[in-house]
Formats: structure tokens, C-alpha cells, sequence
């Protein structure tokens, strides 16, 4: 009998047969159910479900804002309609099922390929929103123009690769221009020398760095040249080309003027600002500890600890530090690994402490809301407060009265950003705010009878409800303001009234000053306001060269703490006597960037003045100078104007397909947004295939068909290999029903496959071996459902049934002689398979596999006697596994895996080898292996291969129970590999030292056996003791990344109990994020 040997290890791949070996993983919980509706703008289909009509109606005007920006910068106009789908927060946003990755917190919004679907959250502030969304747009703009708005021309091969910082760029460029914050990054890059040269722009940089990128074209060449510059790079299908057409620069040059002005402008920056350790004491160190972050400090009562949030072990944890000389305490919160501590907050991370010093409050993603979480210091106990009552979509930002009672916070709900009041002893809950502005930051005056806040509300009183929708973009959401509440009058008093962005106000502990940050001068500086003096103007203490952000004043007034980039990294400085600092003791100086738009402005107005003869050149420069160029808000110069005079004029011939709608068709006689109700419609995601014919084979195809909604909730996907005729082809129909909590996936298939058999036949009374081809056909349904009980804990169940029979297809001359061959030549078997799994995953993702935490699965996998012939097994495995985080290149892994199988018709555990295996071979009985067995139907067909042995052969150990066990020590071979020329970046190199052990037997495991034969294992005399049951490898390993899959390169040694065997070089394909 000649065996397809590779038989097993198809099914297993095609079927899942093993699911504890491939589904770990983290989860995305759908824990609400949404009625979606949705209105329709010009050129946008905005999707919304309850709650969300006032934040979809600002979405339709702001995005018609963003795209007449976007159309005359590309000097181009969508050929298809784009869809914007809307969450209410960010963790209604993480439910989404349009990609069914994890969306965490820093995650603002996507736009993927396949339908161009815009999707993102509400997160309280409506300015941040719509510059997700106009930065969004640009992608949506981007694939259109590209692409087509879909992903078919990726597979077709109608595709430029646009890199990170072309693409992120140029979306941050079109929807900010140039801002405060992109401002300091690369500032604080140039200065410390670590900005990249352009072709190298990747990670967070690549937004950053892409920006200025593209400033730098537009100020030097004019803005007008982008549009060339897209064309070009379309044309040639090449970025480098695109540049080089457009502006007679390839990337090379470009980098070299880019990074040239770029050190003209920010280099004479250090001769007027200060480092932060220059007038401030540094009490973290990111380059020693690690992580890139460190935020919001909090003092202890008595001021000799400091509470923040770091990365320093790549999770949000919570640390405190002494105030003195910033030594670790302790850690005092483990985030990202629990239900309740899914997420702390990075982008709005403010905690406090209780006024006796025993607990800490600070806000959480926990399951399906946020909570305001409580820790004791002490023993680190936390006890949770959710407000599920009040259904808030967000909860944010908390601090604590000076008595103990009370906890302010930032709640969200419905687009609304609203300040409460939570009483600790009454547990009653009171909104202070209640309107449609974005407040935010609010912390209580010493006695408790103010509570100062952050708010674009202007001069809107409390609880206003008329500015809502499409009418809050006529309402001045950039201007931010700080703003004073009285408790007992109920009544609002505005602190300051500038342009600027006024953010963290922090009470002095006997209340005469408020504390907080301004970038009035380009850069967030400490500004000091005196409470105690009427009509005073607030003054700075700090003149820094970066910013600074999140502070916090001690309880003895020495001491302000704050956080500031420096040095590529976020770190906490303690700044000593605030208040001794004298008003007009620090002159601030505007930032080169600063400047520029000042001087754009007033020529701007001089401009306008000439044409009104009622004012003078001399007038208008002064006004300009005390009143717009003081008020101009130029962290975000970029939304939109005159959308009102747009010449897009709805349904004209440059559409392909009619793309934009009238008025009249997308609102009513009064002006509001026509809602409508959401249908199910499938439409595809991609259509594909390829066909051909030969005169041997016939014809021949391949086909795959995807479809789906626009909310990605019903998925149907057909796939088939066509091979002359329907019997010999491979097809396979799947659905999946993904709205609700428990994700069904329903399979029907049809798999056929072919090998030779040597038959025993009579012809004429004559014995003789013939050569047959054998069909082997599998014909099935599956369905399998997956409840997830949290991100990290899931019940994976389902079952297979599954028909599998084996026909002839020769023409023998003979009659088969053998009743065994007769059986298994001819045989039909119906079996039906349950499986159940329960999966814990907390692990820390890395490049070639997780690099901290642990995770395990619990498997069984059965098949009872009710259907059609009967079998008989239960088979029960197991699998964990345990990271562990050295340093940020280096890390320890250790796994345990293990299983038994039962019954009549046992499943066999197939041992040795690698997944993705090239060169692969299988054992032998020179090899120690079993090969050329025959085994029964059953066990051909439900084999249990488990890989991950290396230096081992396929099917080096076979048995109804195995365990394997695998130790790696990863590391860093090459951390950046750049070339000159072609200037190309390769992500890093990694390599691991493993030692693989492990055993599949039947009966009793046996450690050692005399060989047998002479010349077994490769020359061993007779009678000398090896491994039996056992298998042990060691070996190196090194993975080269290659886009989403890494090319693996291993080299083994196998131990067999008495001797090292040769290297064995392995070569194979793994995935990013790893098997093991």
C-alpha cells in the first residue's frame, strides 16, 4: 500500500481536528445588541444606532466639511459613496465586527479596504472627533483613488504599496495642517537625534514625521503640488517615482532638504527654552526602565509618594514611587490582564488619592462599561463602582474631595461630555454639567465648594440643549476654556477666554492659585492664575522645550509634578516652589511655527483691509495683532471653510456611478437628516478566480466568493477548486452570524483527494499486484459556536458531521483477492464529532510570539455512537503556556501540553516535526519512527497531529497519549537592518535557543529499550540503551520576517538517550505573533 503520509496533516489543517493548538487568542465581546439606522450627507451614508442621532448629524456636516478640503487638495472626486459607521464610545467601538481585530484604547477609528468603510467612536470631545474623522476620510479618499474603494485591485494586482508615512502622513497633514502637539514630537526628535530619515518613518513616527513630510512639499512647492505628487505616484505605481515626477526629487534628496529645514528651524529652539531637567527634577527615567510612558502623577497626603501610570513593562500598570529620589515602592496595579482592568485610561489617565491616604481612585475599562475603581494602597484590594444604571458609555478623569465624600469624573453619554458628582455615602450620582459640550478635567478647590473644569462651551450656560448635531459645528468647538462651578449657587464663572489650549487646572493646597498648562507661545507651558486678585492675568513658571502636561501640586505647596516628553519618551519632573515664581520673571518667546501663522494672518488681513476703505493698513495690523492673531486657534488650522460655496453639484457627469445626492433627497422641508432604517444587504468584499483546460486533466479552476453587510455582522464565503467534475473538486460553503454575544459559524463542504494503492488481485487464478487510484471524499457540515466570557476567557463548542468514504476510480483487470483491502478500498463511514474547548488568553503580543503573561486551553473532542457506523473515542488535551518579559528584546517561554484519548476507536497522537514544514521527512524505523502501519479508516481519518518537536521527523512518536514539553530562551539576532541602496528598512532579526521534549505511546510509557538490530539509529550496536517512548531535541532558531509571515530557519539536535545526532536543518513559514 503506498499512503498519502501527508494525509493527516491536511485533514488537521483543513478541519481544526486540534483546536488546543491553534485558537488561542483574544476575544472581542459582543456584549450589547445595536438597531442600526442611518442618514445620508451629499457624498456619505452615516450609520448610527440609538443614542447616536446627535453625534451622526455632526458627522453628515463635518465630513462634506472634510471632504471639500480633501477634493480640492487631491483634485479629485469619489466615484463611490462611503459608508461612516459611528459608535457612542470607544467601547461600544471595540464591539465592531467590520474587523475583528481588538481595538484598544488608543485605536481613535479605521477605515478598511474591502467596502471603504469609515468606522470609529465618540470619545467626548467633539474637535477630536472630527479630526479622526477628516484624517479618516483622507484614507477613504486615498482607496478610492487607488484602489477603486475596494480590495479587489490588491488581489487583481492593480496595487501601489503606499508605506506608513506617505499614507498616515498625509491623512494627519490634510486634517491638521501642523498643530502644537506634532509640533513638540518632532521638535523634541530633531533635538534629540532620533528622528529617521524619511523612507525609515515607521510606528508612531510615521504619523508625526509623515506630516512634516508633507508640510515641508507643500510650503516649499505649494500645497497645489500634492495632487500631483498622488497622480504621479499612481502613474508610475511607485512612491519614489511619484516624487521624483512631481517635484525632481527622489526619496534620497527629499530626506536630505527635509531634514536640513527641519534643523533650521528647531535647532535655535534650545538657545531660548529649557530641557525639563533644566529647571524641573526628573523622578522617572523611560531609557532606563523602559516603556515609553510615564503619566499622571498623583501625590500621596503627606507628599512622600507619587502615584502614576507607566509602560515600563509594556502593560498600564499602576506604580508608586517615592517623591524624593522616584525609587520604586511598589507595583500597585496589575492593568490589562484582568476583566475589570481591561484598560486604565491612557488617553485621559487622571487618579487621585483619598484624603487619608489609603486608597486611590482612578477609571477602567471593565467588561462591557467603565467603573471607577478603588484600590487600598496597603494590600492592593480594589473594589469596583460601575454606574450601569445611568448606562454612561465612558467614565474618565477622577479626583476626590478633600473630605472623602465625593468623586468627580467625566462621564460620556449619547455625545454628551458632562462632569459628575458621585457621593461615597449616599452612592447617589448627580450631572453638574448636562448639555452637549465637551467638558473635561475637573478637580475640587481645597474646601470642596468649587470645582474647576475644562469646556468648549464658550459663553453657554449649564445644561444648555440647544446646540445639538449638525448645529454644534457652528458652535466654536476648538476653543477650550477653563471654567469655575459653584456649588452652592449652581452658578458658572469663566476663568479664561483665549484661543489657547488651557488643559490639567490643579487647585493650590490653601486655594489662592490654580495651576495649569497653556500653549499660548506654540508649547504647553505651567501657567499660574492668582485667584485672590480680581482681573488678573495668568503667567508662566516654565519655559520648556517640549511640554508640559497631567500636573499635580503636593499638599504642602512646594511642589508641582508633571509630565513631559523628552528624549523620545514621556517621564515625570518635579517642579520645587511654584509660587515663588514671579509674574513677568519669564517671557515666553512664540515658536518658529507660531510665528509663521501669526504673520500669515496679519498679511492676510492687511489683504482684506485694503479693500474696506474704512480702515487702515495700520488699524487692521494692531487689531489683528491684540484681537485675531491672540485668538486664533492654531492647534487645529485645518477644518474646512466656505463648504457652503462648494462646486460639487450633485450627479454630475464626472461620477462613474451617481455618487452625490441632493438636498431634497437626504433632508426633510425643515433641514434635518432623513433617518432611515437599516436593511440587511450583501454586498461582495471580493470575487475572484481563475480557470483552465489541458487535454489530461480536463478542466480546472479555483473560485472564492466573500460577501457580507455593511456592519460585518453576517458573513457568506464560498470557495472551490473545480477538478473535471464535482466528484474529484474541493468546495466549501460558510456563514457566520456574528451580531450577538455567542459567534456561530456554519460550514458545508465537500473534500476530495487521491492516492495509489497497491491491490492484491485474481485474474485467471492468478495472483497478481495491481496499481489503483483511490478516491478519498469527505462530505460534511459543521457548525461551531463561540461564547466569549470577557476579552480573556472564552467557551469554544461545535460539531462535525462528517462523511467519509473511500471509492475506486481504476479499472482493475483482476477481482480483489484480500477482504481487507476490499474494506478499505470500499468503505463509507458517518460520524458526528462534538468538541468543546475553554480558552484563557492574558499574554502580551511580540513580533515572533507573546513575550509575557500566560494562557491555556481545555479540550475534548468525542464522537458518541448514534450515527451511521459507529465510533467510539473521547479525547481529552490540555495546553498552557507561560511568557515571560526580561528585557525589551528578551524573554523566557515555557509550554505543557498533554492528552489521552479513549474508547473503541481511540484517536492517534501523531508526534514530531513542525507546521509549514519545506523540507520535511517522516520517520522511519532507522529513525526510531513508525511508518508503513496500516491503520484502520478511523484513524486515518481523525489522526491528532501534534507538532512543535523540532529536529523530529513526522510521526517520530505515535500513541493513544502524549505530552510535550518546550523551553525557549528568545532573543534579538539583528534589531534594524537598513540598506543604502535601495533604501529599504527590515524589521528586526530574531533568534531562540529551545530544547523540545516529548512522547506519544500506547500502554506504559517507557523511558529506555535496547536496540534490536544492528545498525539501528543510525549505526548503534545491538543491546545499547536509548530513549523508547521518549523524544528529546535542542537546537537554535532564528525567524525573518516577511511581511505577515516570518521564514523560520532551525537547526536541531536530536538526543536519543546515548548520542547527539547531526544537525538537522529545518526551514519553514510562521506567522506573526507565533505558534508557541
Amino acid at each position: 500500500m503506498i499512503r498519502l503520509r501527508l494525509l493527516s496533516i491536511f485533514l488537521v489543517i483543513t478541519f481544526g481536528i486540534n483546536l488546543s493548538y491553534a485558537q488561542f487568542g483574544k476575544n472581542k465581546v459582543q456584549y450589547k445588541s445595536f438597531k442600526w439606522d442611518f442618514i445620508q450627507s451629499t457624498h456619505f451614508d452615516i450609520y448610527f444606532y440609538q443614542g447616536g442621532e446627535e453625534i451622526a448629524e455632526f458627522t453628515a456636516v463635518a465630513a462634506e466639511s472634510a471632504y471639500t478640503s480633501i477634493s480640492k487638495t487631491f483634485n479629485y472626486k469619489i466615484a463611490k459613496r462611503i459608508p461612516i459607521v459611528i459608535y457612542n464610545s470607544h467601547n461600544d467601538f471595540q464591539q465592531t465586527n467590520i474587523s475583528l481585530s481588538y481595538l484598544s484604547e488608543g485605536i481613535g477609528g479605521f477605515t478598511e479596504i474591502f467596502k471603504n468603510r469609515v468606522v470609529m467612536p465618540y470619545d467626548g470631545s467633539y474637535e477630536g472627533f472630527r479630526h479622526v474623522l477628516h484624517h479618516e476620510l483622507v484614507h477613504a479618499v486615498v482607496n478610492d483613488l487607488f484602489y477603486g474603494g475596494n480590495a479587489q485591485s490588491l488581489v487583481t494586482g492593480a496595487y501601489t504599496n503606499l508605506p506608513l508615512w506617505w499614507n498616515e502622513g498625509l491623512a494627519e497633514y490634510e486634517s491638521l495642517d501642523w498643530d502644537t502637539q506634532t509640533d513638540m514630537y518632532v521638535r523634541d526628535a530633531v533635538i534629540s537625534n532620533y528622528l529617521p530619515p524619511v523612507t525609515f518613518l515607521n510606528g508612531f513616527m510615521a504619523y508625526r514625521g509623515g506630516q512634516s513630510v508633507w508640510k515641508f512639499v507643500a510650503e516649499k512647492y505649494g500645497k497645489e503640488k500634492i495632487s500631483e505628487i498622488i497622480a504621479k505616484t499612481k502613474l508610475n505605481r511607485s512612491v519614489n517615482g511619484g516624487f521624483k515626477s512631481a517635484i525632481g526629487l527622489d526619496l534620497e534628496k527629499l530626506d536630505k532638504q527635509w531634514s536640513k529645514n527641519l534643523k533650521k528651524i528647531y535647532w535655535p529652539e534650545v538657545s531660548n527654552r529649557l530641557a525639563p531637567d533644566d529647571f524641573a527634577k526628573k523622578i522617572t527615567d523611560h531609557e532606563k526602565e523602559g516603556g515609553h510612558y510615564n503619566l499622571a502623577p498623583s501625590f500621596s497626603p503627606n507628599g512622600d509618594k507619587i502615584s502614576l501610570m507607566t509602560s515600563r513593562n509594556d502593560y498600564a500598570d499602576i506604580y508608586l514611587i517615592s517623591a524624593v529620589d522616584g525609587k520604586v515602592i511598589k507595583k500597585l496595579v496589575s492593568g490589562n490582564r484582568t476583566e475589570s482592568l481591561e484598560e486604565l485610561k491612557w488617553l485621559s489617565p487622571g487618579m487621585d488619592w483619598s484624603p487619608d491616604g489609603k486608597q486611590i481612585v482612578f477609571a477602567s475599562k471593565s467588561g462591557d462599561t467603565d467603573a471607577l475603581q478603588f484600590v487600598n494602597v496597603k494590600n492592593g484590594d480594589i473594589r469596583e463602582k460601575a454606574f450601569k444604571e445611568l448606562k454612561l458609555d465612558a467614565v474618565s478623569t477622577s479626583k476626590w474631595s478633600n473630605d472623602g465624600d465625593e468623586i468627580v469624573f467625566v462621564g460620556n453619554k449619547s455625545g454628551a461630555s458632562d462632569i459628575y458628582l458621585y457621593n461615597l455615602k449616599t452612592d447617589e450620582l448627580e450631572n453638574l454639567t448636562d448639555d452637549f459640550y465637551s467638558d473635561a478635567e475637573p478637580t475640587f478647590s481645597p474646601d470642596g465648594k468649587m470645582i474647576v473644569f475644562v469646556s468648549d462651551r464658550n459663553e453657554k450656560p449649564l445644561g444648555d440643549k440647544l446646540v445639538t448635531g449638525q448645529k454644534m459645528l457652528k458652535h466654536n468647538i476648538y476653543q477650550k476654556d477653563l471654567y469655575l462651578y459653584n456649588r452652592e449657587t449652581k452658578q458658572l464663572k469663566r476663568l479664561t477666554n483665549s484661543k489657547w489650549a488651557e488643559n490639567h487646572p490643579v487647585f493650590s493646597p490653601d486655594g489662592k492659585f490654580l495651576a495649569f498648562t497653556s500653549d499660548m507661545n506654540g508649547i504647553s507651558n505651567i501657567f499660574l492664575l492668582n485667584l485672590e486678585k480680581e482681573n488678573s492675568s495668568p503667567y508662566p513658571i516654565t519655559n520648556v522645550l517640549t511640554g508640559c502636561y497631567q500636573i499635580d501640586w503636593s499638599n504642602d505647596g512646594t511642589k508641582i509634578a508633571f509630565t513631559s516628553l523628552y528624549e523620545g519618551g514621556w517621564d515625570i519632573f518635579l517642579l520645587s516652589n511654584p509660587t515663588e515664581i514671579k509674574p513677568d520673571s519669564i517671557k515666553l518667546e512664540d515658536t518658529h511655527y507660531l510665528k509663521l501663522e501669526k504673520s500669515k494672518l496679519i498679511a492676510k488681513q492687511e489683504k482684506e483691509a485694503k479693500k474696506d476703505t474704512s480702515k487702515t493698513v495700520t488699524a487692521a495690523k494692531e487689531e489683528k495683532k491684540d484681537s485675531e492673531v491672540s485668538g486664533k486657534d492654531f492647534r487645529n488650522y485645518v477644518f474646512a471653510q466656505g463648504y457652503e460655496n462648494d462646486t460639487d453639484k450633485p450627479n454630475e457627469g464626472i461620477y462613474r456611478v451617481p455618487v452625490a445626492l441632493a438636498d431634497s433627497l437626504t433632508k426633510d422641508p425643515e433641514g434635518e437628516y432623513k433617518v432611515n432604517r437599516y436593511r440587511l444587504k450583501f454586498t461582495p468584499d471580493y470575487t475572484g478566480g481563475a480557470f483552465g483546460y489541458d487535454t489530461f486533466n480536463g478542466l480546472q479552476g479555483l473560485v472564492s466568493f466573500n460577501f457580507s453587510d455593511i456592519m460585518g455582522d453576517h458573513n457568506f464565503g464560498m470557495d472551490i477548486g473545480f477538478f473535471v467534475s464535482l466528484q474529484n473538486s474541493d468546495y466549501r460553503f460558510t456563514y457566520a452570524y456574528l451580531p450577538r454575544r455567542i459567534d456561530w459559524i456554519a460550514q458545508a463542504y465537500h473534500f476530495a483527494d487521491f492516492y495509489g494503492y497497491n491491490i492484491l488481485t485474481i485474474e485467471d487464478g492468478n495472483l497478481r499486484n495491481e496499481e489503483a487510484i483511490v478516491r478519498f471524499r469527505q462530505i460534511g457540515v459543521n457548525i461551531f459556536g463561540s461564547y466569549p466570557i470577557s476579552k480573556f476567557r472564552r467557551v469554544d463548542f461545535g460539531i462535525d458531521i462528517r462523511n467519509q468514504r473511500r471509492e475506486l476510480i481504476s479499472n482493475l483487470d483482476g477481482v480483489i483477492a484480500s477482504e481487507v483491502d476490499e474494506s478499505l478500498i470500499k468503505r463509507n463511514t458517518t460520524s458526528a464529532i462534538p468538541n468543546v474547548s475553554y480558552v484563557r488568553d492574558s499574554t502580551l503580543p511580540g513580533y515572533t510570539g507573546p513575550v509575557d503573561g500566560w494562557r491555556y486551553s481545555l479540550d475534548y473532542t468525542g464522537s458518541p455512537k448514534f450515527l451511521g457506523e459507529k465510533l467510539d473515542f473521547h479525547t481529552f488535551t490540555f495546553d498552557t503556556r507561560h511568557y515571560f518579559r526580561l528585557t525589551k528584546w528578551n524573554s523566557l517561554a515555557f509550554r505543557l501540553s498533554g492528552g489521552r484519548s479513549f474508547g473503541d476507536n481511540k484517536q492517534h497522537f501523531f508526534l514530531g516535526g513542525i507546521r509549514y514544514w519545506f523540507n520535511y521527512d517522516f520517520a522511519n524505523n532507522e529513525t526510531g519512527g513508525v511508518v508503513d502501519e496500516l491503520f484502520s479508516q478511523e484513524e486515518e481519518f481523525f489522526p491528532y497531529f501534534v507538532p512543535n518537536i523540532r529536529g523530529a521527523d513526522y510521526y517520530q512518536g505515535v500513541g493513544d497519549k502524549f505530552f510535550v514539553i518546550n523551553t525557549e530562551f528568545r532573543h534579538i539576532l539583528i534589531e534594524r537592518f537598513n540598506l543604502g541602496f535601495p533604501p529599504i528598512s527590515f524589521p528586526p532579526v530574531f533568534g531562540a535557543f529551545f530544547i523540545d521534549t516529548g512522547s506519544a505511546w500506547y500502554g506504559d510509557f517507557n523511558l529506555n529499550r535496547r536496540t534490536t538490530r544492528e545498525g539501528e539509529l543510525g549505526g548503534l550496536p545491538v543491546g545499547t540503551k536509548v530513549f523508547d517512548d521518549l523524544i528529546f531535541t535542542y537546537g537554535l532558531s532564528s525567524s525573518i520576517p516577511l511581511g505577515f509571515l516570518f521564514f523560520k530557519i532551525d537547526v536541531a539536535w536530536l538526543y536519543d538517550g546515548h548520542r547527539t545526532h547531526k544537525p538537522r536543518w529545518l526551514f519553514s513559514l510562521g506567522s506573526i505573533g507565533g505558534e508557541f
